[in-house]
This record gives structure tokens, sequence and C-alpha cells, in this order.
């Protein structure tokens, strides 16, 4: 690796760890409404969703994902109009947003899933993976 690459990956790596991902704003929701225990949980399935991704990258299927680019990218833009059908459906909608104050008598299985799922969801971590592999780390 080059000194400008290393410079140039260090400084993405850099960035990526700086900015907040929904992994915090996740785990700060789950903090404020449920307490600790459930943040903790949060963060358990966050870490199962880390090390499944780093599994995936590990064995090769990011290769599978650049053979099969064209349909990630259908597959993408189809994920885009349903994200924008959800957003119009919100706003024409005529019904109030319902929020259940009552007390959360989950044992973190709930908290967990999620933090399994924002994990999964989370575009920050498909880049960050995305550098891992290709920065020549492990090649000669």
């Amino acid at each position: 690796m080059t000194l400008s690459g290393f410079i140039a990956y260090s400084t993405a790596l850099a960035v990526a760890a700086v900015i907040p991902g929904p992994q915090i704003v996740a785990i700060v929701a789950h903090a404020l409404k449920s307490g600790y225990r459930r943040a903790a949980w949060a963060t358990a399935g966050m870490v199962l969703g880390d090390v499944l991704y780093l599994a995936t990258v590990l064995a090769g299927l990011a290769y599978i994902a650049e053979t099969f680019s064209l349909l990630l990218i259908a597959i993408k833009w189809a994920g885009v109009a349903y994200l924008c059908w959800l957003a119009y459906r919100f706003w024409t909608s005529r019904e109030g947003l319902n929020i259940d104050e009552g007390e959360d008598t989950g044992h973190g299985t709930n908290a967990f899933i999620s933090g399994v799922l924002v994990t999964i969801g989370n575009p920050k971590i498909h880049s960050l993976l995305r550098l891992y592999r290709t920065d020549g780390v492990g090649s000669p």
C-alpha cells in the first residue's frame, strides 16, 4: 500500500468512526425509553450484527455481491421506491401517531433483535466493510 493510499484509507476510517450513526441513536433511544438493561441488550444485538457482517465479508460473499451488481442496484432502487411510498402514505395519513407510554415488560429479546436489525440496515457499515475488503490489507 502506498503512503497516499494509507492516508486516504486512514482518513476514511477516521471520518466513519467520528460520525455517529443509527446504532448510537438506537442505543440512546433504548436507554432513554427503557433504561440501561434494554440499551445493553440492543448493544449486544448490534455487536452480533457487526460480527455477522464481518463473517460475511471474510467468507467472500462481497465477491458474489459484485458479481450480481446489476441485481443489487435494482434491489436498492426498489428499496428507495418503497421508502418513498411509505413516506407518501405517512404524510397523507389522517391518523395521528400513537405512542405507548406504558411500562415495557420485555426481557430484552426485542431490544436484541432491534440491535441486530439496526446494524444490518446501517449503510455506514456497508461502506466501512467495503473499505476493509478493497484496501489491499492482507494482500502483497
